[in-house]
């Protein structure tokens, strides 16, 4: 798919781009050839231009392309001559290969940039964006496809068919420096019938464009075929194949499935950091969730690191200031390590507090909120790979998502109203479809509840078990 065709007048007949292996380090450009039909190559730096004589013209940059094509039609009249109105023409065209569903809007981003090939690169290179692979399946493929199909518009993951023998997710061409991502973690979740007895997925990755896949440069991990929600890591680091520029990857998620057996994919990510999917309270990166301590008295937090139920060793965290106490944990700038959210119930201000594991980084203040609201947790509430704010107003009953971008507000919805005796206790993935759920809890009855939800929106509960006397829930 051309994204888009740019059409220039005869005389922007000299086509250039960055095509070699160390994209924004100021490397020399390449002249393609002045051609008809078009040639192809790969933009590493998501650019190309066609200028004249003077090396003026207009840049066509397309973020997330880097296959482009490109040519001259000299129809009539000598090389590199003609205006609007005659036949020849100039031409480049990034592209993407894409899977169009029917009846959609595709919406992609470009810029041309008009000037000298010194001030097309200068633009690029101020405005150009991360190629680290960071996947995020939310609300489209992000450019890549499967061999066996999937089941049509991402809404929260890619769901991919696994319906033969070595099914593939193949992703688009990309230009990073290996030695930029050592791990290459996904999230996924397996629905199979007759799984393999030793089920595993398998990372290829393409280097240096070479323009193939191999098994010597792959790496495999073992999957859980079990319905649930994981991550699975790549150690690519330690793979001496793993080297020079990774220009495009490849996921087989399995060995091979039968009819009707399929994977959702949530994310593809050099970093760890899966909101949802992620334990929010692991502290230490050990793949287990840790307790928050709070001493109410002193204001000092600290954490007890466990292995399920049993007490390894604890940590001291920092102390909050008067007034202030910590409502819960996510992992906010997307760094793997989860982070304290702030709340003073006086002045209604909420605040971050960036950890590295036990260990203050640095501070951001957030949203006040409204009279009459409390924070009551955090959770990704429309996926976007962002945690948002969860308040609760115990006087109407009402509940309301904030959804933030880091610690800035975007956007706010009303959630359902919580039924009388019930306190709103934070939220949680319970049924293992992606989207947060509200947990209730009635300090009555000592009876506990959840609400399902899809974004701000119920879709249906039920009872959870009632506590014993004298106990109460703390929080998700």
């Amino acid at each position: 798919q051309e994204l888009p065709a740019a059409y220039g007048v005869g005389t922007l007949c000299r086509f250039f781009s960055y095509t070699g292996l160390a994209p924004f380090t100021g490397g020399a450009l390449t002249q393609q050839p002045t051609t008809w039909p078009p040639v192809q190559w790969r933009a590493t730096e998501n650019w190309s231009a066609m200028v004249n004589d003077n090396n003026f013209g207009i840049g066509v940059h397309n973020p997330d392309a880097i296959s482009t094509v490109g040519g001259d039609l000299n129809d009539a009249g000598p090389l590199c001559t003609g205006g609007p109105t005659d036949n020849n023409f100039a031409y480049i065209a990034p592209s993407l290969l894409e899977m169009l569903d029917y009846n959609i809007v595709y919406e992609y981003d470009f810029n041309l940039i008009v000037g000298s090939l010194t001030d097309i690169r200068n633009w690029v290179y101020t405005h150009h964006s991360d190629h680290r692979p960071d996947y995020h399946f939310a609300n489209n493929r992000q450019h890549w496809f499967s061999t066996y199909g999937d089941a049509g518009l991402p809404s929260g993951f890619l769901r991919e068919n696994l319906n033969g023998p070595d099914p593939s997710l193949i992703g688009p061409n990309t230009a990073f420096a290996a030695s930029a991502c050592p791990q290459i973690y996904f999230a996924a979740r397996y629905v199979m019938t007759s799984p393999p007895a030793d089920a595993s997925a398998q990372l290829f990755w393409e280097t240096n464009n070479s323009g193939d896949f191999s098994e010597t440069r792959s790496q495999t991990v073992t999957v859980i075929p079990d319905g649930r929600w994981r991550i699975y890591s790549f150690n690519v680091g330690a793979d001496a194949a793993w080297s020079g520029l990774i220009s495009q990857l490849r996921l087989d998620p399995v060995e091979a499935g039968n009819t009707g057996d399929y994977v959702d994919i949530a994310w593809i990510s050099y970093q760890n950091a899966f909101p949802e999917l992620r334990t929010h309270s692991d502290f230490n990166g050990d793949g287990h969730p840790d307790y928050l301590l709070y001493n109410s008295s002193t204001q000092q937090t600290a954490v007890w690191y466990m292995n399920n139920a049993v007490f390894i060793s604890g940590a001291y965290g920092p102390s909050l200031p008067g007034g202030w106490s910590v409502v819960s944990v996510a992992d906010f700038n997307r760094d793997g390590h989860p982070d304290y959210a702030l709340f003073n119930p006086s002045t209604r201000q909420t605040a971050i507090w960036y950890l590295n594991n036990n260990v203050f980084v640095t501070g951001a203040y957030c949203s006040t909120l409204p009279a009459g609201w409390s924070l009551a947790g955090v959770a990704d509430f429309n996926r976007d790979g962002k945690t948002d704010y969860l308040l609760f107003n115990a006087s109407t009953r009402q509940s309301a998502i904030w959804y933030l971008s880091g610690v800035t507000f975007v956007g706010g919805a009303y959630g359902p109203t919580i039924a009388s005796g019930y306190e709103l206790m934070g939220a949680a993935d319970f049924n293992g479809n992606g989207s947060p759920d509200y947990v209730l809890y009635n300090p009555s009855t000592g009876r506990t509840a959840l609400w399902y939800l899809n974004n701000n929106i119920f879709i249906g509960g039920a009872y959870g078990p009632t506590l014993p006397a004298a106990w109460s829930l703390v929080r998700p």
